[in-house]
This record gives structure tokens, C-alpha cells and sequence, in this order.
């Protein structure tokens, strides 16, 4: 149906320059170490509960802990689609100079996540033991995922806040989330689960407070990065990577100048969206705007860029 045409020609080989493939590559491969490194925690951790250290590790234990992970998998796959909602509409947001608009989706997705978690945390707790019984019918796993239930609750919502500030930090092209898991994750509750389960004789339940403290620390430390984040910047920032990315391929010219307004009021109208769902905004400056400069310095400082709607 070549929906996608108004917006995107089609791939060709010209698109692999030096410069796109750097900047994707900066995002992709910590965006997928960030997801190893937490997934490889939780294997370790079942292979620690494992090895019988201060009496843990019997059998009843590992049981639990594997349906506690797999109970954690499955509750992951539901929520993680609002994951990539946020991630999608606030980089889509910024890239059309609303900031604001970026804001409120990083709101609503955190309502969301609210009722989520409420919802199905909920439900898993108050069906905890039924929920056991499916993985592994035996009295003594069924009892010990009962003990450790509550913990278990508490650190996935608490993971759950983590992935919507690191979505929203991923929709602003930021790669600091990736560093924030890494850090949560094997400096914090991976030396924590050896703590707390095995020196402290807390068994399963020492585990789980070490996960819980690991995801409680991670949320906090993204929370203080978006309150920190001055999102008319993030704005800028990402405007002026989109111009660059697209600058040769679409506007260049034989004298290798280039058509900044053009450039500009295309960017707004092809991630804007179409009829009436976004509103579409053209950009006038008072003077085109350089490479590596905001909008107020190639303004002279005295002013920044006025939006008026156009209709489409």
C-alpha cells in the first residue's frame, strides 16, 4: 500500500554513511548490553541459589526461585509494550519541538504503569499460591513462593517505573539508562543477593530484598535524571541530530549548501503525523541555523524560535 512513502522514499545503500551508523550504533549497543546484563543477573542468581551456602540452595528453593522468574517473565511481557509507547511518542514529541507534549506522555505513561502494576501485581499476590501450583504442585515450593511473594511484587513495581524513565530517557537518544541497569544490576543486587541470602541466612527472601533494593536504587537514580532534564533542550538536541542525519541525503545541493528551513518544516511535517491527529508546526528563525548551534545562538541569543500552526 506504500503507506509509508509521504514520509519515507524507501532504504537504499546511501543511507549506511559513517555518521548514522556511529550515532545508531551508540544507541543500540548499550540499549542491548543494558538488556544481557539484566537478564544475565537473574540466571546468576538462580545459579547462587543453586550452591547450598548457609542453607540455601535446597530444592524447594531453586523451585521457587525459577517460578518467581518465570512469574516475572511473563508479567514483564505484559507491561513492556508501554515501555516502547513512551519511548516512541516522546521521541516523536521532541522531534516536532513539543516538549511539553513529550512530558505529558512520560505522565501518562507513568499512570499506566500505575494501574499495571496495581492490576496484575495484585492479582498475581492475591492468587500467589494458585499461581505456584501451576509451575511446581509441591507443598513446600508453593509455601516458600507464598513467603517470598510480597518482595517479589515490590521489585517488579518498582521495575516497572525504572523502564518507563529509561524509555523516555531512550526516546531523547540518551544511552544512560544502559548504565544505570548495568550499575543496578551487578553492582548493587548481584553482591547484595550474596549478602543478604547466603552470609545473612535470609534464603529466597534475602534474594528478593537484594532484587527489590537493586530496582528501588535504579528507579530513584532515573527518576532524579528526568527531574533534572530540561526538556526544551532535549528538544533541540534532537532536532538538531534529525537535520543532521538527513541533511546530505535529502536537501544537499551540488554547492553543498544547505536548505535549513526546508529541512526543517519537513522533519515537523513527516513526524508530526497526518490529518488531524498531531498538530504540525513551521519553524521561522532569524537566521539559518549552523551546525552544532541552538535555535536562540543562531538567533544572536535575542530570541527563540516562534511556532505558528499551518494546517495540512
Amino acid at each position: 500500500k506504500a503507506l509509508h512513502a509521504p514520509t519515507w522514499p524507501s532504504w537504499t545503500l546511501a543511507a549506511l554513511k559513517t555518521r548514522r551508523v556511529v550515532h545508531f550504533l551508540r544507541i543500540a549497543i548499550p540499549m542491548t548490553i543494558s538488556l544481557a546484563v539484566d537478564e544475565w543477573v537473574y540466571q546468576i542468581v538462580i545459579v547462587f541459589v543453586g550452591f547450598k551456602i548457609g542453607g540455601i540452595g535446597e530444592n524447594d528453593d531453586v523451585s521457587a526461585q525459577c517460578v518467581l522468574f518465570h512469574v516475572w517473565e511473563l508479567l514483564w511481557g505484559l507491561f513492556y509494550g508501554f515501555g516502547h509507547c513512551v519511548q516512541t511518542r516522546v521521541s516523536r514529541f521532541l522531534i516536532c519541538d513539543r516538549p511539553r507534549d513529550a512530558h505529558l506522555a512520560l505522565r501518562a505513561g507513568m499512570m499506566l504503569v500505575a494501574a499495571v502494576v496495581m492490576f496484575f501485581g495484585g492479582t498475581v499476590y492475591v492468587l500467589r499460591r494458585s499461581v505456584a501450583a501451576i509451575f511446581n504442585p509441591d507443598p513446600l515450593v508453593i509455601a516458600t513462593v507464598d513467603e517470598s511473594m510480597p518482595l517479589f511484587i515490590l521489585a517488579f513495581a518498582c521495575s516497572c517505573f525504572f523502564l518507563i524513565f529509561s524509555a523516555a530517557m531512550y526516546g531523547m537518544g540518551s544511552a544512560f539508562p544502559s548504565f544505570l541497569s548495568g550499575a543496578g544490576s551487578w553492582a548493587v543486587t548481584l553482591p547484595l543477593v550474596y549478602v543478604l541470602g547466603f552470609k545473612a541466612g535470609l534464603d529466597l527472601e534475602g534474594v528478593w530484598l537484594a532484587v527489590l533494593a537493586g530496582e528501588a536504587l535504579k528507579g530513584i537514580w532515573a527518576l532524579v535524571a528526568i527531574l533534572l532534564t530540561n526538556w526544551q533542550d532535549a528538544a533541540d538536541q534532537v532536532i538538531r541530530q534529525a537535520e543532521t542525519a538527513t541533511r546530505d541525503a535529502r536537501y544537499g545541493d551540488s554547492s553543498g549548501r544547505y536548505d535549513y528551513d526546508r529541512s526543517r518544516d519537513s522533519f515537523l511535517s513527516d513526524w508530526s503525523g497526518h490529518g488531524n491527529q498531531f498538530a504540525v508546526y513551521r519553524h521561522h528563525t532569524h537566521a539559518p541555523i549552523p551546525p552544532g548551534q541552538t535555535r536562540a545562538g543562531a538567533a544572536g541569543g535575542t530570541a527563540r524560535t516562534h511556532a505558528q500552526p499551518i494546517d495540512i
